[in-house]
């Protein structure tokens, strides 16, 4: 039934984006209403606009509306059946006008059901994405990069709610006591396993996954770009994908095919460093990035106490064992969140600025931090796998 609904709605959107190009606004405008429909509206919306024109004609805009809308899910459409879609003045120049779309990274091939080669129409997120790994080559690429810098700089508050969450995964060697997830000190006060539940234990997400692809940090990558990244953490290989988006983003050339273990390595490699893990907030997510507080756009977005895109996880610091305290400050240093501060010498969390990470827990050498289930915390998220990733 969640399928079958989620196609209706998907058809339903088809029919009113299809109309937008035949209520006033021009070709162009029509389709980037579209584009910027999940998040709200694009801040260099006119910049978008010449690029556009000077990639594909007002035709080719027009028939871009004959083509599904990206979903995971959803069925590409080949170029005869789409021609059958467009109005009969463009019809017979389908192929022509379709070429101009892929050319300008507007449509995202993929196999028809009946094998036959075709193509869904490209969304906002697919085409920052193209452009971020193929600068100065992508149309797109300036001002891509420019509205995503603007989500950084403050903008990210005035998303839509349609953009799935992000949700905070913690570190799982401070759940299990492991050290087989990431380096954890000797000593740490593990929860009670009856409250650990799969959802917060990252290998299983990934074991569960029947694909799994790598590709380089989208946030590090434009900062680097600006020339305003301030970490030395890796850009390239850091960033999972999984199922559906990473058979989409192997397709496109943005990600390479890697195992579970390899994946594991990854995070471990992450968490070692200080990385935060975040998910699509479902149980069936569809990508796992590894963040830093300074170019990642969920937790500066979470810093500043939006809610726009992520979430803390279900569980938070708490600094239980004060007396073993050796003042190294290495809590303080680490937490993305700026929770812990130092009380008399000792850590203080602040519960309502911790995202429950983990990373606090897993530096501290003696053991001083813990984490606990957070009160009120959900005990299930969607079962469903999320459209596609937005942010």
């Amino acid at each position: 039934m969640d399928n079958f609904d989620a196609i209706a709605q998907n058809l339903i959107k088809n029919v009113e984006d299809y109309e937008l190009g035949k209520d006033g606004m021009s070709p162009y405008d029509a389709v980037l209403h579209a584009l910027q429909r999940p998040y709200g509206d694009m801040t260099n919306y006119g910049k978008v606009i010449d690029v556009m024109k000077s990639c594909f004609s007002p035709e080719a805009a027009r028939a871009w509306f004959a083509y599904p809308d990206y979903t995971v899910s959803a069925d590409a459409r080949n170029t005869e059946t789409a021609a059958k879609f467009m109005d009969g003045d463009i019809a017979g120049r389908a192929g022509e006008l379709t070429e101009e779309l892929v050319r300008s990274n507007m449509l995202v091939p993929k196999q028809c059901p009946d094998g036959s080669p075709g193509y869904l129409r490209n969304y906002l997120f697919g085409i920052l994405n193209r452009a971020n790994y193929y600068p100065g080559k992508d149309p797109f690429s300036e001002v891509a990069a420019e509205w995503w810098m603007s989500l950084v700089n403050g903008g990210s508050k005035d998303l839509r709610s349609q953009v799935t969450p992000c949700r905070i995964i913690p570190h799982e060697g401070v759940l299990d006591g492991s050290d087989a997830h990431g380096r954890i000190p000797m000593g740490i006060e593990i929860p009670d396993q009856r409250q650990v539940l799969p959802m917060d234990r990252l290998d299983q997400i990934i074991d569960s996954r029947y694909r799994i692809a790598v590709m380089d940090c989208i946030c590090r990558s434009m900062q680097e770009r600006k020339g305003d990244r301030k970490c030395d953490h890796p850009i390239e290989e850091t960033c999972i994908t999984f199922n559906q988006m990473a058979e989409a983003t192997i397709e496109q050339g943005f990600a390479k095919e890697i195992t579970a273990e390899k994946a594991k390595e990854i995070v471990r490699m992450c968490r070692d460093r200080g990385l935060v893990q975040e998910i699509g907030d479902a149980v069936n997510p569809l990508a796992l990035c590894n963040c830093c507080e300074c170019c990642c756009l969920c937790l500066i977005s979470m810093n500043r106490f939006e809610t726009t895109i992520a979430s803390p996880s279900r569980w938070q610091a708490d600094a239980a064992h004060t007396d073993r305290c050796v003042g190294c400050g290495k809590c303080a240093e680490t937490c993305p969140a700026h929770a812990v501060s130092f009380d008399d010498g000792a850590p203080y969390v602040n519960a309502g600025l911790c995202i429950g990470c983990g990373e606090c827990a897993a530096l501290c050498p003696e053991g001083v931090i813990r984490m606990i289930k957070r009160t009120g915390a959900p005990e299930a998220y969607a079962m469903e796998t999320p459209d596609r990733v937005y942010i």
